[in-house]
């Protein structure tokens, strides 16, 4: 288990301390490994509390001298919210012999849509400006292949 705090302070966005993007304040691992025989069993499980980004609270649109339009975003307070919980967990299996091995893992076993950012784009529909949110996920169940062949 770790809990920690990370804050920066940078004048430019606020006179006050604000959760750097690495601010993960609960973690919990948990990581056990299994000989049996000829194999190897690993298994991984990581939980966290999400990591603060700035949030888009809206948009507007400013006409440009030349007569097109342009759209801008306002932000919420740098680093204000947080994305969902963290929570994935991994397998792997290994059959060791004289010429090597061969594995079999299974990152995100579970599959879970943990969020690695979001993307906001402002969307100009029926003469309106609007906000549409896109989250873009960390890798969801994958399944890997070892071999290693040993050269004596």
């Amino acid at each position: 288990y770790t809990f920690s705090e990370a804050l920066r302070n940078v004048s430019a966005f606020s006179d006050l301390p604000y959760h750097s993007d690495q601010d993960v304040r609960h973690q919990f691992k948990f990581i056990g490994a299994y000989r049996w025989k000829n194999i190897d069993f690993a298994l991984t499980q990581i939980f966290s509390t999400g990591r603060p980004y700035t949030s888009i609270v809206g948009a507007y649109q400013v006409k440009l001298l030349d007569g097109s339009i342009r759209s801008f975003t306002m932000p919420s307070d740098k680093n204000a919210t947080r994305f969902s919980s963290y929570n994935r967990l991994d397998i792997s299996a290994t059959y060791n012999a004289r010429w090597g091995s061969i594995g079999f893992s299974v990152f995100n076993l579970y599959n879970r849509k943990n969020v690695w950012y979001k993307r906001f784009e402002v969307i100009t529909e029926n003469g309106e400006s609007v906000l549409q949110t896109t989250n873009v996920n960390y890798l969801g169940f994958t399944p890997n292949v070892t071999f290693s062949w040993k050269l004596r």
